[in-house]
C-alpha cells in the first residue's frame, strides 16, 4: 500500500468514524488536545494503521480511532492546572529580560506622563514666586538601557537611566510662555535580580544598587543639585500589591564661600526637605491603578511629602491612561525643594509603574 493510499484511507476511516470531528480532537475531556503537527499526525497515522492490521472483524473503526487519539494526548500537570499567577514584578522582570541580552535597548522606567492642566500653591514670598502662575503644565520623560549582559549568571544587570520632568507656565502669555523649572536625573545602577525572601506576607523580588544626580542646570544664584548613592528594595503581594522602600546616603560637598561661589554646596540643608528615603505603594487592578509615594525627614524640624496618583485606561490605544496627581510638602522640585508645595493635576499617561 502506497503512501497516498494509506493517506486516502486514515482520512476516511477518521470521518467515517465522526465527521463533525478532526483527527486533532480528543472526545475524552480529562485531557488536553494532542498539539496539531506534522509529528503528532505521523504519530497517529502508525498507530492506526497498526490497529487496523491487527483489529477483529467485530472492532468498529471509531474504537481503533479513539485508542489512538488517547495514546497521544498529554494530560494536564496537576501542578499546572494549580499554579498561581505571576506576580507584577515578576510579568516585569521576565518582560525586561528580553532585552537583557541587547544592551543599550531603550526600556520604559518611570512613569512618562503629561499634565496638560494643574494648579498649585506655594509657600514663600519672594518675587520669583510672586510672579509666577498657578496654573501651568507639567510633564516627565523616564527612560532606561542595559549597559551590558546580564552578569553574575543573569542575576545581575547594570543600567542607565534619564528622567526628566518639566514645569511649563504654558498660560503666562505676558511672559512668553517660560518653562519656570526642569530637573535633570541621570542614574547608574545595578539590578539584583533572583531573591527568594518573604516579609510579612510580600515577596521580595529585586533590589538596585546605585548613583543618582539630580540637578536643575541653572546659573548662581538659582542653581540646585546634589548627588546621592542609594538602594531601592521591591516587593509585591498577591496580583495586585507592589511596594518599593528607598534609601540614600547624600554625598557631602564643602561649602560656599560666598553666595555666587560656583562650587559649594547649593542646597545645603536638602535633605530636611527630602530625607532619606521614600515609600512607595501601589494597588494595581484591571483598570485602576493606584499609587502613593511618601517621603520624611528625621531631622529636627525635618519635613516631608505625600503624593496620591491614578491612573486608568482612556480607551483610544491600549497603553495611554488617563491620569490624575495630586502633591503636597516638600522636595516636588528643586528650585522650590524647601517650598510647600499644594498641586492637583490632570492630564495623560503613557506608561505607569504596572
Amino acid at each position: 500500500m502506497n503512501k497516498e493510499v494509506k493517506r486516502a484511507l486514515l482520512v476516511i476511516c477518521s470521518l467515517a468514524a465522526n465527521p463533525e470531528t478532526s483527527w486533532a480532537n480528543s472526545t475524552n475531556e480529562s485531557v488536553a488536545p494532542i498539539e496539531r503537527s506534522a509529528r503528532s499526525f505521523q504519530q497517529y497515522e502508525q498507530c492506526l494503521l497498526a490497529a487496523i492490521a491487527n483489529a477483529s472483524s467485530d472492532t468498529t473503526i471509531g474504537l481503533l480511532r479513539d485508542g489512538c487519539l488517547k495514546s497521544l494526548v498529554v494530560p494536564v500537570a496537576p501542578e499546572a492546572a494549580s499554579a498561581e499567577p505571576k506576580s507584577l514584578f515578576e510579568r516585569r522582570i521576565e518582560s525586561e529580560q528580553t532585552a537583557w541580552d541587547q544592551p543599550f535597548t531603550l526600556m520604559l522606567h518611570r512613569p512618562n506622563f503629561l499634565l496638560p492642566i494643574t494648579s498649585q500653591s506655594r509657600s514663600g514670598s519672594s518675587l520669583r514666586l510672586k510672579a509666577d502662575k498657578a496654573n501651568e503644565a507639567m510633564f516627565q520623560i523616564s527612560f532606561k538601557f542595559p549597559l551590558s549582559k546580564p552578569l553574575f549568571d543573569g542575576r545581575v544587570v547594570p543600567y542607565f537611566a534619564y528622567t526628566g520632568r518639566s514645569w511649563w507656565q504654558v498660560y503666562d502669555s505676558d511672559r512668553s510662555r517660560p518653562f519656570r523649572e526642569y530637573n535633570h536625573e541621570p542614574e547608574i545602577f545595578l539590578a539584583a535580580v533572583g531573591f527568594k525572601g518573604k516579609y510579612f506576607g510580600w515577596q521580595h523580588r529585586l533590589t538596585t544598587f546605585g548613583f543618582n544626580h539630580q540637578s536643575n542646570g541653572r546659573s548662581i544664584p538659582e542653581s540646585r543639585s546634589w548627588n546621592r548613592v542609594f538602594t531601592e528594595a521591591y516587593f509585591d503581594r498577591g496580583a495586585g500589591n507592589w511596594a518599593t522602600v528607598k534609601l540614600w546616603y547624600r554625598l557631602p560637598e564643602r561649602a560656599k564661600k560666598d553666595a555666587f561661589d560656583q562650587g559649594g554646596d547649593d542646597n545645603p540643608d536638602i535633605n530636611r526637605y527630602l530625607g532619606y528615603g521614600e515609600l512607595r505603594l501601589g494597588d494595581v487592578t484591571s483598570n485602576n491603578h493606584l499609587t502613593l509615594t511618601l517621603r520624611r525627614s528625621f531631622d529636627l524640624k525635618g519635613k516631608g511629602s505625600g503624593q496620591i496618583d491614578w491612573s486608568r485606561p482612556t480607551g483610544f490605544t491600549p497603553t495611554l491612561r488617563w491620569y490624575a496627581q495630586y502633591f503636597d510638602g516638600y522636595g516636588e522640585s528643586m528650585i522650590d525643594y524647601n517650598q510647600r508645595v499644594r498641586r492637583f493635576g490632570l492630564g495623560v499617561m503613557l506608561n505607569d509603574w504596572f
